[in-house]
């Protein structure tokens, strides 16, 4: 469901850390300020608030602003050129920002001759205004065909949001467009523009719901920011003489194919974020830069690199699943982390002669690249398909569908990128050559030199049970991570005193931990894996199945991807958990899940994927995170038990879309009210409800309904 955009009081980013999180949307806003009335001031005359901005006197006018109409009844607004209040005759010589800010009563505005000043937004989104018309006389606006101008009409102020036309051609010698000028247009399908237009501002056809084409641009210079986010834009062309291009001008639209002219060096943050119908994109010579989250979650289908290009930032292309063709310039020099993250479909990468940085988890979830190719490359170099920096100083990347089963580790290797075998997924064996004096191997697994970490336990040994030799003090992140041949039990002896993040995850054939009793750092319980007081719960093993489990009381948190496909019916939260990390129970087959009180924080993605169909949060919970509850299949009711939350998850219920109840406390209706009107959840209004919580009477035990 297209989200429509919201008028909040800030734009807030939330980006994503982790490299398996998909990433939060932007929170597409327009700035909306509520203008402070001064009460004191302000008098009210039908249902329009006026604040004396300057009191009358027998020597000076008296002056007011027009501070709040938005309870204005009337289909014709005639704005005064003078109110009387308390015998005193005020000019009305203003008008707020956002004063009439969706009014959907209004079908018609006349603005008097003593307006010197209207606010930004101060029509915006009035779903049925049709015109706006100016008085003559008036030497500071205008109208024309019931579009309102500046006086000069040289600035196309607000396009009203109930016109009926389907075109709309800008009149000459317009050179620009105000903020949200055609938001929330419902009706405008085709936008001509002139040969004078230079400057679009931020939001001016934000979710403009049937506009298509933009034509006729020849000289714009400026596209602000959000300008065509969340609109049904498909086709446009933006000139040549195109500088300065803002942030998410694309954002969530329909837009299908575009140029970007040569003079734009810096293609900024969330530009095509979420264009689903997105596939080609002409890049001309003289970009140096494309931003983060420039294209992510977009369909785009081939990225051919121009020469100018020297930076490509953070999840630029992430989730593109469509990409399939990427070619960099030569001139290309830093590719930051998880710039193509869960891009499956590239099947190969060449890396050309200037790259010289290359991020972590670059190629992260690419798991369909075979081959990696150096085009007179000064930095990198290649030994049985695997990527080095020259002189073989560092391994820096192997490809996931590379076709040689085993690594082969030379001596000059000093250092291994942290990533570099996170998708090393055709690996069953790694060798180290004996002359290599930071690394070794045992049993086909990597270590340091001495044994200390263990780095990485490849991908496809098919082995039982395994235990983690005696010297070893740290396992890697993502050491054991996808060890899809591996069955049976991971032993940890008693030096282990750290475990990286994610060392254990997709094991679907893990069937429990052991730790030695004399580990001061971790333990085992039932063949969970725990820290030695067991107040985190590290890793519930997936293969271990168990129609019951309830979490000891001991623990308080429940860590990182703790239970991910964990092979449970039922799971009941012990007493004193407070926490649960993000993912927690990501794509777990759980049917329930059963909370009590003493919870406090939910993180991202805690339970999506999972198969319960109910589930009730306790009072005490204070923040939750973004797509929570997303993709749950059966979900059909959830129970919020608190009155109100400190914060509240974006895309919270996003895919989870038998959802037909969400109940909260009595009293609290307003405030999830707003936690859910900017979420995806269908048709929240008709599936929010209050309900009267149970009070034990006094005089017995028995639990009541108020």
């Amino acid at each position: 469901m297209k989200k429509y955009l919201s008028m909040v009081l800030s734009i807030s980013l939330s980006l994503s850390s982790s490299v398996f999180v998909l990433g939060n949307p932007l929170d597409i806003s327009i700035p909306v300020k509520n203008v402070d009335i001064d009460k004191n001031n302000s008098f009210t005359y039908g249902n329009i608030t006026y604040t004396i901005t300057q009191n009358s006197s027998q020597t000076l006018k008296g002056y007011v602003t027009i501070s709040n109409g938005k309870d204005f009844k009337d289909k014709n607004l005639n704005i005064p050129n003078n109110v009387t209040y308390q015998g005193k005759t005020y000019i009305v010589d203003s008008i707020s920002p956002y004063a009439f800010y969706q009014n959907n009563n209004i079908e018609k505005v006349t603005i008097s001759n003593t307006i010197k000043n209207i606010g930004n937004g101060a029509f915006t989104d009035c779903q049925n205004l049709k015109e706006i018309n100016v008085t003559p006389g008036a030497n500071k606006y205008a109208s024309v065909n019931g579009v309102l101008f500046n006086v000069t009409k040289d600035t196309l102020i607000t396009y009203p949001a109930g016109k009926l036309d389907k075109q709309y051609n800008l009149p000459f010698n317009v050179t620009k467009i105000e903020q949200g000028a055609f938001y929330n247009n419902k009706n405008l399908e085709r936008f001509v523009a002139n040969s004078d237009l230079q400057e679009i501002d931020s939001y001016a056809f934000a979710n403009s719901q049937k506009l298509v084409e933009v034509s006729g641009i020849i000289n714009l210079k400026t596209l602000g920011d959000y300008a065509f986010a969340e609109s049904s834009i498909q086709t446009i062309y933006l000139g040549t003489n195109l500088e300065n291009m803002g942030k998410a001008t694309f954002y969530n639209s329909n837009i299908k194919n575009i140029e970007i002219p040569y003079r734009v060096k810096s293609l900024p943050e969330y530009s095509f974020y979420g264009c689903k119908n997105l596939k080609n994109v002409a890049f001309k010579n003289g970009l140096v830069n494309i931003e983060s989250f420039a294209f992510k979650n977009s369909n785009i289908e081939s990225f051919y690199a121009p020469n100018s290009l020297i930076s490509i930032d953070y999840q630029a292309f992430a989730n593109c699943t469509n990409l399939k063709n990427v070619s960099f310039n030569l001139n290309l020099q830093t590719i930051k982390d998880e710039a193509f993250l869960n891009c499956s479909s590239i099947p190969n990468i060449t890396i050309n002669r200037d790259l010289k940085n290359i991020g972590k988890n670059v190629f992260y979830g690419c798991n369909n690249i075979n081959k990696v190719s150096v085009d007179n490359s000064i930095h990198f170099e290649l030994l049985d398909n695997v990527l080095y920096k020259n002189g073989k100083t560092e391994l820096t990347y192997v490809p996931p569908k590379r076709e040689i089963s085993y690594l082969n580790i030379p001596k000059e290797t000093t250092s291994i990128k942290d990533d570099a075998l996170n998708m090393a997924n055709s690996i069953d064996n790694i060798n180290v050559d004996e002359k290599n004096e930071n690394f070794s191997s045992q049993d086909g697994v990597l270590y340091d030199k001495d044994k200390k970490s263990l780095i990485k336990f490849p991908t496809k040994k098919s082995t039982t049970n395994f235990n983690i030799p005696y010297s070893v003090e740290e396992i890697k992140p993502f050491a054991f991570a996808n060890a899809n041949k591996f069955y049976g039990v991971i032993s940890i002896g008693e030096k282990v005193n750290k475990i990286g993040n994610n060392a254990f995850d997709n094991m679907p054939n893990l069937d429990g931990f052991t730790v030695d009793i004399m580990n001061d750092k971790y333990s085992a319980y039932n063949g969970i894996l725990f820290n030695n007081d067991q107040t985190l719960l590290i890793k519930y093993p997936s293969r271990k199945k168990l129609d019951t489990f309830t979490i000891p009381d001991k623990t308080k948190t429940i860590g990182e991807r703790a239970f991910e496909q964990a092979n449970i019916s039922s799971l009941t939260l012990g007493v004193n958990v407070e926490n649960i990390e993000k993912q927690a129970f990501l794509n777990a087959p759980i049917n329930k899940i059963t909370i009590k009180e003493g919870l406090t924080t939910i993180k991202d993605e805690a339970f999506k994927g999972t198969n319960i169909e109910s589930i009730i949060f306790p009072s005490t919970l204070l923040n939750i995170g973004d797509y929570a509850l997303s993709y749950c299949n059966n979900l059909k009711t959830v129970q919020f038990n608190a009155l109100q939350t400190n914060s509240f998850g974006y895309n919270m219920f996003i895919g989870s879309n038998k959802l037909g109840k969400i109940i909260v406390p009595i009293n609290s209706y307003n405030n999830y009210k707003s936690y859910l009107s900017d979420s995806d959840v269908n048709n929240w209004q008709n599936i929010l409800q209050e309900y009267k919580p149970p009070i034990e009477e006094k005089n017995n035990n028995e639990i009541k309904e108020v």
